[in-house]
């Protein structure tokens, strides 16, 4: 059964290691860094203690029998939902996991939101189509130029979801 829940900051540390292999085992099919695992974990985890120490950052948990399988870290900036990181297990994908993390996504932000950003590699073909497929268009590229800034609205979100 899959399920999806909000991470509890205090459970980042347990947790920290299997949220970095789903990312670091999907990135490194698209963007590989050059750097050591241990390099980029060292990087990340300390990105993310300092990100988690604001209440704009959450991070939903997708599980299947009590196992990781993906998550959806996002924040709230205004009328804005951006979607930071979006991350599912490659054995997973495909299997209901994406559409339940935005099913618990959804109720959560409520009415706070009225659009919604997203940046996507620009070597990530499935991203980019991904971020088509929710109403997001490209609106610019990131400092380094290397990932497009997409925007949207949650309604055309909310009617992605709606769609089965």
């Amino acid at each position: 059964m899959l399920i999806c829940r909000f991470l509890d900051p205090e459970q980042f540390e347990s947790l920290a290691r299997p949220l970095f292999d789903i990312l670091a085992d999907n990135m490194t099919k698209i963007a590989p860094t050059g750097c050591t695992r241990e390099e980029d974990f060292a990087l990340w985890h300390s990105s993310m203690l300092e990100n988690l120490q604001s209440d704009e950052r959450c991070i939903l948990l997708a599980e299947q029998d009590g196992c990781l399988v993906g998550y959806l870290q996002y924040s709230l900036r205004g009328d804005t939902l951006l979607m930071e990181e979006i991350e599912i297990r490659e054995d997973t994908q495909g299997k209901g996991v994406f559409r339940a993390l935005y099913s618990a996504l959804l109720p959560a932000v409520g009415d706070r939101a009225l659009y919604t950003e997203a940046y996507a590699n620009k070597v990530n073909q499935k991203s980019i189509g991904i971020l088509g497929k929710l109403g997001l268009t490209v609106i610019g590229e990131n400092k380094s130029g290397r990932s497009w800034h997409f925007r949207g609205t949650m309604a055309a979100l909310r009617a992605w979801h709606a769609q089965k």
